[in-house]
Parts: structure tokens; C-alpha cells; sequence
């Protein structure tokens, strides 16, 4: 374990698997305290009890969709360890590849919320957090947001999944330049393939033809993501020594981006 992170308190959604998981390994391992938030209830108390071995870690299952829940989380975290540091905004479904002709709105909606709204309301209520007067420490924390080659391209998925990793870089950016000289930054990483629980939000059906697209450009992928050292990645980005980091928005795809 390294004290890259210590005395450092984070929030991470999505954290009962895949990255989610992975990042709040690496942060553990940082030395942080990590507060781990999902909707699943069986998942997340099986992380629990494998990540709390790593360090000090509390758990909160909850609907983050819901708007409540977001300022409870943040003021969950305070409640318990008296301040919040960084927040990895990584809660997030991938969709069915429908393009936006044949998306119903109700699942446009449902997407736009969980992929991007609730960062935005997680981000307001960690922003608060960190500019609290009488906070412990200096005033100033981290955002990580969890975007996606999506962001960057417009074949790989459906409208839905696609707008809202393109409109998470724009959150990042805006946050990143009305808070720089308040102490707070705010970047984003855009992972390529990965072997995640994501794809699970399309088992039970897809749009044929916006997978067909979809795949046809899998073959241009070098290689798959290892979140493992993503996580790594996340621990060290949030930290002092990467604190010239702000607005950055980050390829994590194996130079996918970049063909």
C-alpha cells in the first residue's frame, strides 16, 4: 500500500464491479477511505467484504436516479468521515445500439439519466462539499468522471449511450474552468473495450443494425482495457502529484482514439 491517498475520503458509484471495483481497489491501496455506492444490493455487499481487507471502506446501496439520493450520498460521506476529497463518478449502462430514429424517449431518458445526470447531481453536491467553509483541511477536491470511447465517436454505440459520454466531457471541461482557482479539478478518462458487467444492459435485446455498425469497428481495437491498471491510473490522477491535471480528457483505449 502507498500513502498517495492518505487521509484522503472518496466517493465511488458504481463500484460493485467491474471498474467501479477496480478503482476503489487502487484507492484503497492509495490509502484512502472509500465510500462505495450501487444499486445492486447482493453485489455490493460481496465487494464490501472483499475490498474491505484493503482498507477502510463503507458501503450504501441506492437508486442514484433518484435526486435525493445524490446529496445523501455526499452528505453520507461527511457524516462519516467529516469531509469528501474526490469524487469518481463511474455509475453508468451502456444501450441497446439504437440510433435515434427508432430510441423511445422513455429509454432515452433513462439512459441520459444514469450515464449522465447523476454525475452532474453527484458533481453539484461534491462541489458544495469542497468549497465548505470550515471544512477539515484546505478548501478544493477531485472529479473523475468515467467516460468511454463513445464520447470521442459516434458508430460504437446508440444515441443515447453516445450523447451522454459526449456530454460528460462537456461537464468535465465546464467544471474544470469555472473552479481552477478554487482548488478544484476535474478530468475524465475515455476507456476503449473493456471487460466490464456494462454489456449486460443489452443481453435481452438489441438494435440490429446499430450493433451490426458497432462491431463492424470492433476490428479496429488494438486491445482490450485492463482495469486493473486503469484503476491505477484513477488512484494516481486523483492524487497531489497529478495536480497540474484539470479538464484532461484522457484515452484510455489501447490507441483505439487514435487510428
Amino acid at each position: 500500500m502507498s500513502n498517495l491517498l492518505a487521509s484522503k475520503v472518496a466517493i465511488v458509484t458504481g463500484a460493485a464491479g467491474g471498474l467501479g471495483k477496480a478503482i476503489t481497489k487502487a484507492l484503497l491501496n492509495a490509502g484512502a477511505a472509500v465510500l462505495i455506492i450501487d444499486i445492486n444490493a447482493t453485489m455490493l455487499k460481496e465487494a464490501k467484504a472483499e475490498l474491505s481487507t484493503l482498507g477502510e471502506v463503507h458501503d450504501i446501496c441506492a437508486d442514484l436516479t433518484q435526486a435525493a439520493a445524490t446529496q445523501d450520498t455526499v452528505k453520507a460521506a461527511v457524516d462519516k468521515y467529516g469531509k469528501l476529497d474526490i469524487l469518481i463518478n463511474n455509475a453508468g449502462v451502456m444501450d441497446t445500439f439504437t440510433p435515434i430514429g427508432d430510441v423511445e424517449l422513455d429509454y432515452w431518458d433513462r439512459i441520459i439519466s444514469i450515464d449522465l445526470t447523476i454525475a452532474a447531481r453527484m458533481s453539484k453536491f461534491a462541489v458544495q462539499e469542497f468549497l465548505r467553509p470550515g471544512r477539515p483541511g484546505p478548501q478544493g477536491g477531485v472529479i473523475l468522471n468515467v467516460g468511454s470511447i463513445n464520447g470521442l465517436r459516434g458508430g460504437l454505440a446508440g444515441a443515447a449511450y453516445t450523447t451522454a459520454k459526449h456530454a460528460l466531457v462537456g461537464l468535465t471541461r465546464s467544471t474544470a474552468a469555472h473552479y481552477a482557482t478554487k482548488g478544484i479539478r476535474a478530468n475524465i478518462i475515455m476507456p476503449g473495450l473493456m471487460e466490464t458487467n456494462i454489456r449486460t444492459a443489452y443481453v435481452n435485446g438489441v438494435h440490429e443494425e446499430g450493433k451490426t455498425l458497432a462491431f463492424s469497428l470492433l476490428g479496429q481495437n488494438p486491445a482490450t482495457v485492463n482495469i486493473e491498471k486503469l484503476g491505477k491510473l484513477v488512484a494516481f490522477t486523483c492524487s497531489d502529484d497529478a495536480d497540474y491535471l484539470n479538464g484532461a480528457i484522457i484515452s484510455t483505449d489501447c490507441g483505439w482514439q487514435a487510428i
